[in-house]
């Protein structure tokens, strides 16, 4: 009762009587040792140290001189008793209490942390448990906890420690790579992830970008990884002083690149546009920094339906060609624009996905590769489908009508894919045959 309430003075008096020799009821003294590990006295640390050897209160013993030792309640020479009584205790293959390793933490030297290292692999999951538990109390790197984070004994203490005080890449991307299975404890290792990218950020920004690289080779959700960027990008942003200012603007510009597209990829173009509104007040941009960002944001129009806009930017990447846009760049601008008039399709945006197929031919002209002819054609045949699927009951006899005015379309002259689109008389019947006609 007296170690719940907390209660200062008792403790004071307990360790007296422990230090007098006044307690001899086993169960009463093991509960004073208990009571002094909490509110440790000094008056107590020569009892304890006399009991290290003592099977029966060895580990209370312990536990008491650890906690007395982290409030700076030993004496030197208090210290070092304890440590030669430890050792003696623990040589060649003799495993040590719990406890033991837990004062060892506290006390040790680079000698005890040799061994302390060692047990984290130690088969008895106790003597596991505590050595880890001791290095994540200490103030020592935590990447040794970090490379073992696949032991389910270990795995909570390392994550709870990266929340705390996680603050080296090496631990970071160890980390990444083991992931807890079960909801709670995986959103404890995120909220570690974010907390050590925060910190890590201020002296090596680089480590984002490697991290977010991880997550994407490990198939990580694509919320995780804009939770870690925006951690990153608010670090970096809000500092002034950092040196090398054009190289953290470069890594700024990165990070923001990265999350335009994952956020894109999220389905939240506005998002991605403010991304990247924010990259154009960092320029000038590099080259390949530069070809992304016309790109992304030519993605992201795309998306949000701002075709005008996109194609402005697609007449950019053409005309950025001399003396005559190349066919790769003629293909990646097709691309793209296929792309989010399929995504516009899959969403059930019929009208979307005719204004982005009728951007191609003015845009593009004659120039559309024959590999994205075929994609073309699907796409607008489906796009008739849909439309033919949704129409009233009343419309059946235009269908019929549209059935037998394709009879002659075999005889006439091969029409241009992009010009049979713009035929705003063409309908799905029509574009079904002519694209088994040019097949």
């Amino acid at each position: 009762l007296l170690h719940e309430l907390n209660e200062e003075r008792a403790a004071t008096v307990v360790a007296q009587k422990i230090a007098a020799g006044q307690e001899t009821a086993p169960n009463v003294f093991r509960t004073y040792l208990l009571l002094l590990t909490k509110m440790p006295r000094p008056e107590a640390a020569e009892t304890a140290l006399h009991l290290l050897d003592n099977p029966q209160f060895c580990g209370e013993a312990a536990d008491l001189l650890a906690s007395a030792a982290e409030k700076q309640m030993l004496e030197v020479p208090q210290v070092n008793a304890a440590l030669k009584k430890v050792r003696a205790l623990i040589t060649g293959d003799r495993l040590p209490e719990p406890q033991f390793v837990t004062l060892l933490g506290v006390i040790g030297s680079d000698a005890e942390w040799k061994r302390i290292e060692g047990w984290l692999d130690n088969p008895d999951t106790r003597i596991r448990e505590a050595a880890a538990e001791a290095w994540a109390r200490s103030d020592r790197l935590l990447e040794p906890l970090a490379v073992r984070a696949g032991d389910s004994i270990i795995q909570p203490i390392v994550i709870e420690a990266a929340i705390r005080r996680g603050n080296q890449r090496q631990t970071l991307m160890a980390l990444i790579d083991h992931k807890p299975r079960q909801q709670q404890p995986a959103k404890a290792w995120q909220e570690a992830l974010i907390q050590m990218v925060r910190r890590i950020a201020v002296h090596s920004p680089h480590s984002a970008v490697d991290a977010q690289t991880k997550l994407v080779e490990l198939n990580e959700s694509l919320t995780i990884q804009d939770m870690l960027l925006t951690a990153a990008i608010g670090v970096i942003a809000t500092r002034n002083d950092l040196p090398q200012l054009a190289a953290h603007r470069s890594i700024l510009v990165e990070l923001l690149l990265r999350r335009a597209t994952i956020r894109s990829g999220k389905t939240d173009p506005q998002a991605a546009i403010e991304d990247y509104k924010h990259i154009a007040m960092l320029t000038p941009l590099d080259d390949e920094h530069q070809h992304r960002y016309i790109r992304g944001l030519m993605a992201a129009r795309l998306d949000s339906n701002y075709i005008e806009g996109a194609i402005e930017l697609a007449e950019q990447i053409l005309k950025a060609d001399q003396p005559l846009p190349t066919s790769a760049s003629i293909g990646r601008v097709g691309s793209m624009f296929l792309d989010a008039a399929e995504k516009a399709l899959d969403a059930g945006q019929t009208d979307q996905t005719d204004q982005i197929l009728r951007s191609l031919a003015p845009l593009l002209g004659d120039k559309i590769p024959a590999n994205l002819i075929k994609r073309y054609n699907d796409l607008e045949a489906r796009r008739k489908l849909i439309e033919l699927s949704t129409q009233d009951n009343d419309k059946t006899g235009k269908s019929s009508n549209t059935v037998l005015s394709t009879h002659n379309l075999a005889h006439r002259e091969q029409l241009d894919p992009i010009q049979l689109a713009q035929k705003s008389s063409s309908d799905f019947l029509t574009s079904l045959v002519y694209t088994l006609f040019a097949n």
